[in-house]
């Protein structure tokens, strides 16, 4: 009885709840159109809801503690959210919602200044203790790895777990049980966590006169580091700009417009449109908040990963020509989500997709699909040739493809019928091979010159080269070689370590080799570079194996001066 009356009162509370959100938006449905369903409609849906959940509640073998009913209904609004077919709107738990505000609207967090990165054989390595933090004052190493967090094994967690067992209130004290190479037993740190500020860029000089300056992520303070950064390197006479924004997944709206603003003095910046009219916005740019001269010359590098704010920027810098964008195609992530709390202190929310990204000019930056092909023209597409009769096609779909347009296979291991691009200079389209159907879609930002990163692996079809790769990272060869030698040669300056570590990669592929791995050696000396990098606070600057920024370089000395 008293579970059916705790349903009834659901019930009731949830009706309302809803009745008073359709009172509130029908005025605003209206403008746009005619209302997809009605209330009688959306109080079935719920009748059945709560059935089904009576049914569990009754039936189940056995009782449910408070913990499986959270579990329960928490994966009932992951399922409704994942039934509207939009891989961007989810259901966000507090562990989940309270990472997301301290590293995207504080850029700050309780903590001990670590970066880290899963270990082989369940726990987790410290990459790096970032100078000046708690973690560095502690003595922590590059290497160094973690098992225990206050006395509770971490082994087999996940990082989001280990993360949240590690931040705290500032002023609080965290014991983390350490493992270090060379020591036969553990021992303990107790570490008090203070604020950590979490940069968003890193930046450089390339030879005397090239500032390069990555951005990880779109955060409240990017802006503002931007604008330190830069005015940082300008002291060093610099005459042109590389902006990284490679395997940048986005952020916040306003940051990545705040980028923008900084190459772009006028015009708009990005255009929201949704279904309704609240959520539409036009954000522009304001000679003020620019502070980088117009005639500086900039390279945009953007990859498959760039997305959303990535993908804001890249668009408003390729429709007002402001740089050469050089990489690949971007991801194709231009929604706007919005986070609507589920209770009163917002330790819980849903976030929706509310609307989609527009670039200055008009076009969506969002994936969309918009026909398909037959499967005839996957020969020719396979040969990476445009036929008239493909030109045909997508002429009878209302798309114009000139003479020049270029395709391309993208399935860069199997060469063969997964995905191909169609650039057509101003256009790009995408054709993916999926349920056996040849399906065009549109999205995302193309770059002026498109490089690929070179395979280093080679053809691999029988898949042993990976084989080797993952056996070659589960035995950690090169995190020991390259944290023993550092570890051993503190009187060295960061380029001579990083030198002598390239310089006696023979010694590692010796060791690889006794172990039965079988790399290429120029696949060796990138994993060894990208180990020390992740040590430093420096961006990585490997013109050997970068290709797409070795091209970058090439291009703005042509523009310099």
């Amino acid at each position: 009885m008293k579970r059916k009356f705790v349903i009834a009162i659901s019930i009731f509370i949830l009706m309302s709840m809803i009745s008073i959100t359709i009172a509130q938006t029908t005025a605003e449905e209206n403008n746009k159109g005619k209302q997809p369903y009605t209330r009688d409609d959306i109080y079935q849906q719920i009748e059945l809801f709560s059935t089904a959940l009576s049914y569990v509640l009754n039936n189940y073998y056995k009782d449910l503690n408070k913990e499986q009913l959270d579990t329960l209904m928490s994966k009932a609004i992951q399922g409704m959210l994942q039934g509207l077919g939009d891989r961007y709107s989810f259901y966000q738990e507090e562990s989940r919602r309270k990472r997301e505000q301290e590293n995207l609207f504080f850029a700050k967090f309780g903590g001990i200044g670590i970066r880290i990165l899963p270990s082989p054989d369940g726990f987790v390595n410290i990459v790096q203790p970032i100078d000046g933090t708690p973690s560095m004052k502690a003595g922590l190493h590059a290497g160094d790895k973690i098992i225990m967090v206050d006395g509770k094994s971490i082994e087999n967690e996940s990082m989001d777990t280990v993360v949240d067992m590690i931040r705290g209130e500032v002023g609080t004290k965290v014991t983390l049980t350490i493992l270090r190479q060379g020591m036969d037993s553990t021992f303990e740190v107790e570490i008090t966590r203070a604020i950590i500020n979490y940069p968003s860029i890193k930046s450089t000089m390339i030879g005397d006169d090239i500032a390069y300056i990555i951005i990880s992520d779109f955060t409240a303070e990017t802006g503002a580091e931007l604008k330190k950064n830069y005015e940082e390197l300008k002291d060093k006479k610099i005459k042109g700009i590389i902006l990284d924004l490679r395997n940048n997944p986005g952020g916040m709206l306003t940051a990545a417009v705040d980028v923008s603003n900084a190459f772009i003095a006028d015009g708009v910046i990005v255009s929201t449109d949704g279904r309704m009219d609240r959520f539409d916005s036009v954000y522009r740019a304001t000679k003020d908040k620019m502070f980088i001269p117009a005639d500086m010359p900039m390279v945009l590098l953007i990859n498959n990963s760039s997305a959303s704010g990535s993908e804001i920027v890249a668009g408003a810098i390729k429709d007002y020509k402001r740089g050469l964008i050089i990489g690949e195609k971007t991801f194709g992530k231009g929604v706007v989500q919005q986070r609507f709390p589920l209770n009163d202190i917002g330790s819980k929310a849903v976030s929706i997709t509310v609307s989609i990204y527009k670039t200055p000019n008009g076009n969506w930056i969002n994936e969309v699909f918009l026909f398909n092909l037959d499967r005839e023209f996957q020969t020719t597409l396979d040969d990476e040739k445009i036929s008239e009769k493909l030109i045909d096609e997508f002429s009878k779909n209302g798309i114009q493809l000139s003479s020049n347009a270029t395709a391309k296979i993208k399935d860069r291991i199997r060469k063969k019928g997964v995905s191909w691009q169609i650039n057509d200079g101003e256009n790009g389209f995408t054709i993916k091979k999926e349920e056996g159907k040849l399906k065009v879609y549109k999205g995302g930002i193309y770059p002026d010159i498109e490089v690929e990163q070179p395979n280093l692996l080679g053809d691999d079809e029988d898949g042993e080269k990976m084989k080797m790769v993952t056996k070659f990272y589960e035995g950690e060869y090169v995190n020991k070689y390259v944290y023993d030698y550092i570890d051993k040669h503190k009187d060295q300056t960061p380029d001579e370590q990083l030198q002598s570590l390239l310089a006696n990669a023979p010694e590692l592929i010796k060791t690889l080799e006794e172990n039965g791995i079988i790399l290429d050696e120029r696949l060796i000396r990138m994993y060894i570079r990208r180990t020390f990098i992740s040590t430093q606070n420096t961006p990585n600057i490997d013109l050997e194996n970068d290709l797409q920024l070795a091209r970058a370089v090439e291009e703005i000395k042509k523009q310099i001066k």
